[in-house]
């Protein structure tokens, strides 16, 4: 500044500085929030990046965490897999490394696939005995995911009587 320049007024007039003797930990992340799919879908488990997140904060408060929490806004009816990057939901004070994590929710449209004969399997036989089971096969029902349609068949199933498991 020069010379003749004069200082009326500093803005803001109180500057609050706060300090703490701070330690570091990991926790895990987990996600607060509401979600759910649409009828015919289903979610696979969320994916967090990272999992786990390093809190830095003073002893007494890191002894009465469990976990971190990622807060999600509600979302219902997906139809499609979420992707976003979510806040922590932290404690004044307390400061995450990172501060954010990426969610990822695999949603997947799911049909159903029927079988009309599955074959029952007799598990457990005596050798010196035969059972004769009565129907020989079943129809099946499962859901599945649209992409895997027709990679499934009634050779991924096992439908069994427990030879053992009969009363005499």
């Amino acid at each position: 500044l020069e010379s003749s320049t004069r200082i009326v007024a500093v803005t803001p007039s109180l500057i609050d500085a706060r300090f703490a003797q701070t330690e570091g930990r990991k926790f895990p992340v987990k996600l607060s929030g509401s979600y759910t799919v649409a009828d015919n879908y289903r979610m696979r488990a969320p994916q967090v990046v990272p999992d786990s997140i390093v809190i830095n904060a003073p002893a007494a408060v890191l002894d009465t965490m469990q976990w971190v929490y990622a807060v999600i806004e509600d979302k219902q009816n997906l139809t499609d897999t979420l992707e976003e990057t979510l806040s922590l939901e932290l404690p004044l004070g307390v400061k995450a490394t990172p501060s954010k994590v990426k969610v990822m929710i695999p949603v997947a449209q799911y049909v159903e696939k029927m079988f009309r004969q599955v074959e029952v399997q007799v598990i457990n036989e005596p050798s010196n005995r035969h059972l004769v089971i009565f129907p020989y096969s079943v129809g099946l029902t499962c859901l599945v995911d649209f992409e895997h349609y027709r990679d499934i068949s009634p050779e991924n199933f096992l439908v069994s009587v427990n030879y053992d498991s009969l009363q005499s």
